[in-house]
Order: structure tokens, then sequence, then C-alpha cells
């Protein structure tokens, strides 16, 4: 019960978040929002949610800004696994964990080892990693999934020891669980010895962008705006896009400056 209540408060506040926030209770989802005063123009969720999607199933083979391609068809899933799902570390050492997993499940099952039943709870969180997952995948970026990416073997792991009764388990296996562990660490120490570098432990990173190919390009209504021709507009101090728009629409609503297209 603790952690159903856990659970449905964490989700209260995300959704009341996302509601304060945009005026809908699932953002960039339309159809969740409400209306009040400062919910965000119906055109321009839908608008931030095709981009969103395309950029993030596009980017990696060079189509985000082909909406044919990232948003009207699955073409873009086989480029995405290609181009970045087996390029990415963190993706890489998560189906590691996964299928090691199911060969584990596998190998206990085979054993015959003593077993204990799932708890409901253990079903519910299941269920909400798949859902959590299924949202995931239709943008699928690495930097919206830290969390569940994560976390998951963890609870796969965690099923597991418990399903085949932990305390038996480490009793029968101990010397083989200390190296199987070993192993792994080391292989993940290996694979990040070529990005260690001892003198990034006593320096600041700072990242320097080329500002050099920005020109401003128009005026409206006393905003200079700005175009990048390389696409590195990040923390440049006035207003800079890497795509003109025909028309643009400024507003302030509780002290930010809202920028609207078209």
């Amino acid at each position: 019960k603790f952690n159903l209540i856990f659970i449905a408060i964490c989700s209260f506040f995300w959704f009341l978040r996302n509601f304060i926030l945009s005026g809908c209770i699932l953002f960039p989802i339309k159809e969740t929002c409400l209306n009040t005063s400062w919910t965000v123009n119906l055109a321009d969720v839908t608008k931030h949610k095709n981009e969103v999607l395309s950029w993030t199933r596009g980017y990696s083979s060079g189509n985000h800004d082909n909406y044919d391609f990232t948003i009207n068809s699955y073409d873009w899933i086989y480029p995405w696994f290609q181009s970045y799902f087996f390029k990415d570390a963190l993706l890489q050492i998560f189906s590691i964990l996964i299928i090691l997993v199911i060969f584990l499940t596998i190998l206990l099952n085979l054993l015959n080892l003593p077993k204990k039943k799932f708890h409901k709870i253990d079903y519910l969180i299941s269920l909400v990693f798949i859902s959590i997952f299924f949202i995931w995948f239709l943008a699928p970026e690495i930097r919206y999934g830290w969390g569940p990416i994560l976390s998951f073997p963890a609870f796969l792991f965690y099923l597991l020891l418990r399903k085949f009764n932990f305390k038996y388990f480490l009793f029968r296996v101990n010397r083989a669980k200390d190296l199987i562990l070993m192993v792994f660490l080391v292989g993940i120490f290996l694979k990040a010895t070529n990005y260690f570098n001892t003198v990034d432990i006593f320096k600041l990173s700072v990242k320097n962008f080329n500002y050099s190919k920005i020109n401003k390009v128009k005026e409206v209504n006393g905003f200079e705006i700005y175009k990048s021709e390389n696409w590195q507009c990040a923390d440049y101090k006035n207003i800079c896009v890497n795509t003109i728009k025909k028309e643009y629409k400024f507003d302030k609503k509780f002290g930010y400056l809202i920028i609207s297209s078209n």
C-alpha cells in the first residue's frame, strides 16, 4: 500500500507540474490541454510535438526536417537503430543487461532452484516501465529516458534474485557471482578508459561555440532576430534561430518572453 500511495503522490505532482507550466495535463498532447488563461496555443502544442518527434527520430540519420520520413511513416525506425541505438554506449549497456537477465533466468530455471511468487506491486511497476518505454520510443532521445534506462535493468535483477531466493542463490554460486560482477565492472572500466583524462579532474569543462556565422536577419517590434548558419545558437545572448520563419509574435506572460512563429 505504501508503494502505491508513493507512486500516486509522485504522479499527481508530475501532472500538476505539467498543468501549471503549460495548461496541459500531459504536454505536448493537445487533447489533455484545458481552457485556462495560461494554456499554450493548441497549434503551438501540435507544432512543438511534431518538431520534437521529428528531431529525435531523424537527427541521427539527417532526416529531422523530413516529416514524411519521421512523422507520417515508420521508415525512421531502422535507420535510427543503425545510426543511434547501436552507437550509444548507455543503450548498449542497457541491451547487454537485459540479455544477461534473460540468460540468467533461463539458466536458473534449468537448475531447478527454489522459486518465489511475484507480488502485485511487481506487476504494476513492470507495467509502468513498459508504458514509459512505449512513450519514450515515440521520441527516442537518450536524454528523455535516463531514469528508466538506468533503473529498469536494476529492477529486473531485483525480480530475478528475489524469485530464485536471493540468499540461497548467493550461498550456492557466491564465487561465480563475484567473478561475473568483476568481469562486468572491468568491462565497463575498459570501455571508458578512452574517454578518461586525469587533466579533466582539475579543470572546469567549458564548451566553446562558433558565433562567427550568426547574423542579424530582421527586427520585429523592437526585438532583433539573429540566424546561425551552422546551427550553433547555444548560449547566444540575443534571440537566435536556426531556421527563419515568416512571422514572429512576442508576448510577455508571468515575466517570461513568449516567442511564437509561423
